[in-house]
């Protein structure tokens, strides 16, 4: 059994009516990676400290380190009616002495202990302070735009954004990307799953 993995779990508000669907349309949603190194297990994500929409800046939620797959289900269960990601995306993951294609899991696992150690406030219209922007650091730490161009965005890190590039990064790492795969963004991602932008 591979003892490194990385899994990341996308949840668009699809379960919230009309607000909902315009919401996804906007790019809103949440975001985690799941990340097993050498045995250790970690759960990445960046919430608030509350309401994530009661200042433009906010302290990250104290504990963060110890919230857990069930914790994160609980609470997109409350925020948008459902616990089970919309998307679960497994991505092929470097394995210990192998020389293989794959995401680099103890770049990852570096890339979160530092930021646990640092904190950064939360922020929802954030590149990195929110849980989007935090899952696509962790990912570019482990090495995923080698895989997939995927620029820094200038303003904030959306959920479509991101759920465009992973998938994109899951074609590539598994041998069946098209040439041109390496620039799927996400109006080709609207396009391609709704038929509009």
């Amino acid at each position: 059994m591979a003892s490194n993995k990385v899994t990341v779990r996308i949840w668009m508000p699809t379960d919230m009516g009309i607000k909902g669907q315009l919401a996804s349309y906007a790019g809103v949603g949440h975001a985690s990676l799941t990340l097993r190194v050498n045995d250790k297990k970690y759960y990445i994500t960046w919430m608030a400290d509350g309401s994530p929409f009661q200042a433009s800046v906010i302290n990250s939620m104290t504990g963060i380190e110890n919230v857990t797959k069930a914790i994160d289900k609980g609470f997109m269960r409350r925020f948008m009616n459902s616990a089970e990601p919309t998307y679960k995306i497994k991505l092929k993951t470097k394995q210990t002495g192998e020389q293989t294609e794959g995401l680099d899991a103890n770049l990852i696992e570096a890339f979160w202990l530092e930021r646990l150690d640092n904190k950064p406030k939360y922020s929802f219209l954030s590149a990195s302070n929110n849980c989007t922007g935090c899952v696509a650091d962790a990912l570019r730490a482990g090495g995923l735009g080698q895989y997939v161009r995927a620029s820094k965005p200038w303003f904030v890190q959306d959920a479509a954004s991101l759920l465009a590039w992973v998938l994109a990064a899951e074609k590539r790492l598994n041998g069946a990307a098209d040439e041109g795969d390496e620039d799927y963004t996400y109006t080709e991602w609207l396009i391609f799953n709704h038929g509009m932008v």
